[in-house]
C-alpha cells in the first residue's frame, strides 16, 4: 500500500474509528512528524488507536 499523509488525513477526518485505525497505517513514517502525532493524540480515545499512532514512531 502507497503511504499517503494527504490520505490519512482525510481518513482520520471521516471521524469513525475504524478510518482512524486505517489512517494510522498509511501515513507517511518519513514524514510524519511527532508534533502531528501529538495534535492527533488529543483526539483519542481508545487504547487501540492510541497504541497504533505511537507505533508510527
Amino acid at each position: 500500500m502507497a503511504k499517503s499523509n494527504e490520505l490519512g488525513y482525510a481518513l482520520w477526518n471521516t471521524g469513525y474509528h475504524e478510518a482512524k485505525l486505517l489512517a494510522v497505517l498509511v501515513f507517511d513514517r518519513k514524514t510524519f512528524t511527532l508534533q502531528e502525532a501529538e495534535q492527533l493524540m488529543s483526539h483519542v480515545f481508545s487504547w487501540d488507536l492510541c497504541d497504533h499512532l505511537c507505533k508510527v514512531f
